[in-house]
């Protein structure tokens, strides 16, 4: 038994960000705290009648706490003509009417625990879950396809598996420390408080230079660029985000550091998967958030941003730290991306 709980704690201690599987017409992932999520995907089988329209998506999340309440959230993809989204009241599973009226806004429905358990349960084993008005018309609908190998995922990432609060085959073993190990501290990004001061800037003679470094070459009917963004990180360090000529739905912007000592260099960024390393624009179409002070970028699988990877970076007054990934590694019209890596972020003189 020692040997079998060193083992999870050696499993719970790893801090990289978690793959993505698909199984059938579901995708699930669990990030480095034990928060799974597992979501709907349309149909891609090529029967004349798809289980599954393409018009809802269907999202399982749980924490990775011991005892964690599960949270269903039903929504429309779209808006469709003729439906109102506030004529939706019942869930049916293959075809069977559940006890479970809905309410929501916008084509929003989330469940309340005890609702949420109900659903997840009356879908083990089935094929379709569907909406339906107050006439009881289907007005939408997902597919249930590998929803069993998906629950089952979550259970095994959460050391559940074989326990009462297993979602794809519950057991008789209770949930406590022998079975789930407890849980360790949180990767944690310390950052300054938000400085008050401007931003330093570029002078036309130092951009045109920085501007040369851009990994595309120049093209002879190349419009005007985007003037740089600057953007002030603590005391000592400016952020300045420089349009590169590389376009299309993933753009790159080239980055630097600008200090107050008139110093320029590139900026270091430290990835819990891969370590610190320099950017080399290998991060697409980047952003900065300033309430947030994050900076983010999104990488798209192609252009209708149904697939990718995103990622969220802090800075701690040397680099910039991953705070946050989330991953959708399919292309079949799920905007549901799955959060696959998470730390805390904290004032520098917090505790």
């Amino acid at each position: 038994m020692i040997l079998a709980l060193m083992l999870a704690l050696s499993a719970a201690a790893d801090p990289a960000p978690r793959e993505v599987r698909v199984y059938g017409d579901w995708a699930v992932g669990c990030d480095n705290r034990r928060k799974c999520h597992a979501t709907s995907l349309p149909d891609e089988t090529a029967s004349d009648e798809p289980v599954g329209d393409g018009n809802l998506d269907v999202s399982i999340k749980r924490d990775g706490a011991r005892i964690s309440e599960l949270k269903v959230q039903l929504a429309f993809t779209t808006k469709i003509p003729g439906v109102d989204f506030d004529s939706v009241r019942w869930i049916a599973i293959d075809d069977s009417r559940l006890d479970l009226r809905l309410s929501g806004k916008d084509g929003v429905y989330d469940l309340n625990p005890a609702d949420s358990a109900k659903l997840v349960a009356a879908m083990r084993g089935k094929s379709k879950l569907a909406l339906l008005d107050r006439r009881r018309n289907e007005v939408g609908a997902a597919s249930l396809r590998g929803l069993p190998q998906a629950l089952g995922y979550m259970d095994h990432q959460q050391f559940l598996d074989g326990t009462i609060a297993a979602l794809a085959r519950p057991g008789l073993k209770a949930v406590n420390h022998f079975t789930v190990p407890p849980m360790l501290p949180a990767p944690v990004v310390r950052v300054a408080p938000q400085p008050q001061r401007p931003p330093r800037t570029l002078d036309a003679q130092e951009l045109a230079r920085l501007q040369e470094s851009d990994p595309c070459p120049r093209s002879a009917s190349e419009e005007p660029r985007a003037p740089p963004s600057y953007f002030r990180l603590d005391e000592r360090s400016s952020l300045v985000m420089i349009a590169s000529r590389c376009g299309g739905y993933n753009p790159t912007t080239v980055l630097f550091i600008l200090r107050e000592n008139g110093s320029v260099r590139l900026p270091r960024f430290w990835h819990p998967d891969g370590g610190e390393k320099l950017y080399d624009a290998d991060l697409p179409d980047l952003w900065w958030d300033s309430k947030a002070r994050k900076l983010n970028s999104f990488g798209r699988g192609r252009v209708l941003a149904d697939c990718g990877e995103i990622q969220e970076y802090a800075w701690d007054g040397d680099r910039f730290e991953l705070t946050h990934s989330a991953s959708m590694p399919v292309c079949r019209g799920s905007r549901d991306y799955i959060t696959t890596y998470r730390a805390e972020i904290r004032l520098m003189d917090g505790p």
